[in-house]
């Protein structure tokens, strides 16, 4: 489990990114609601989460 978090870090350092859970959450937060504005499939909802989270 440490090593997973090492290499972690080292992949963020190295592309230049930072972890931030809070915020990653509030956008996939603001796609769903705006998404679910237009759509109202259960099914679609969640893949607009699971497309989402792949910022």
């Amino acid at each position: 489990m440490v090593m997973l978090s090492v290499v972690r870090v080292l992949v963020r350092k190295q592309a230049g990114v930072t972890y931030d859970q809070a915020k990653a959450r509030g956008i996939i937060e603001q796609s769903i609601r705006k998404e679910a504005a237009a759509k109202n499939r259960q099914a679609d909802l969640i893949n607009i989460a699971g497309q989402s989270s792949r910022i």
